[in-house]
Formats: structure tokens, C-alpha cells, sequence
């Protein structure tokens, strides 16, 4: 960048170190906004994911009873008649798979929607941090114009 380098070497060096010190803070400030929403994104996720691992175990843990209740109920009414057995069987069979698709369904959602969000939020901190950046450079920009403009005027005085 030597003309940048020129162009400071030409100010006197209050301007220089403002400009420096208008684009550091500019910097600094983007850096912590974007390290603040990465951190709020993951930790919404991530409690999203527990969320889910919770519903999901407590769905599996639902379905294993509602099974063991069926199968041993099967056990002791088989002698009554196997077609009774079979019938039960099926039918606990079947709210067990109702079940577990609802839960896997609603797992899905949440995940879905979490993700949603999570993936809004970056995108949002993102563009303010984009639109943060471009107002400090063009500030940065005109404030080293000005700077050079009076700079070359007080040449031109002489």
C-alpha cells in the first residue's frame, strides 16, 4: 500500500494515528459483534439439540414401556387365545410406531425451526456487521480525503 504510505507521510501525524485509531475501534467493535452472535447462534443451537435429545429419549423411553406392558400382558394372556395375543400385539404395535413417528416429527420441527433462526440471526449479525464496516472505511476514506485535501491547499498557499 505505498500509496496509503505516501499519503500518511504527507499528513501530520495527529490525522494519521485518528484515521489508525477510527479504523481499529471500527475493526474492534465488528470483531465483538460477530463473536457475540457466533456465541448466542451456538448456544441456541445447542440448547435446540438438547431439546431434541431430550424429547427423542423421552419418546424411545415411552415406546419401550408401552411395548414391555404390551408383550408381557401378551404373555399372560396367551393362553387365553393366541388370536387375542396377536391382536393386542398389533395393536400396541402400532400406537408404538404412531408414537415414535410423532415424536420423530416434532423432533424434526424443532430442529427445523431452531436451525431457522440460528441461521437468521447470523445472517443478520452478519449484514450489520458488513453495514458497520462500510460506514467506518467510508468515514475513514473522507476523513483521509479531507485530511489530503487540506494537506495539498496549504501547498498551493505557500
Amino acid at each position: 500500500m505505498p500509496i496509503l504510505r505516501e499519503a500518511f507521510a504527507e499528513l501530520p501525524m495527529g490525522r494519521v494515528n485518528s484515521a489508525k485509531r477510527f479504523l481499529w475501534v471500527a475493526l474492534t467493535k465488528a470483531k465483538r459483534f460477530l463473536w457475540v452472535a457466533l456465541t448466542k447462534a451456538k448456544r441456541f443451537l445447542w440448547v435446540a439439540l438438547t431439546k431434541a435429545k431430550r424429547f427423542l429419549w423421552v419418546a424411545l423411553t415411552k415406546a419401550k414401556r408401552f411395548l414391555w406392558v404390551a408383550l408381557t400382558k401378551a404373555k399372560r394372556f396367551l393362553w387365553v387365545a393366541l388370536t387375542k395375543a396377536k391382536r393386542f400385539l398389533w395393536v400396541a404395535l402400532t400406537k408404538a410406531k404412531r408414537f415414535l413417528w410423532v415424536a420423530l416429527t416434532k423432533a424434526k420441527r424443532f430442529l427445523w425451526v431452531a436451525l431457522t433462526k440460528a441461521k437468521r440471526f447470523l445472517w443478520v449479525a452478519l449484514t450489520k456487521a458488513k453495514r458497520f464496516l462500510w460506514v467506518a472505511l467510508t468515514k475513514a476514506k473522507r476523513f483521509l480525503w479531507v485530511a489530503l485535501t487540506q494537506q495539498n491547499a496549504s501547498y498551493g498557499s505557500r
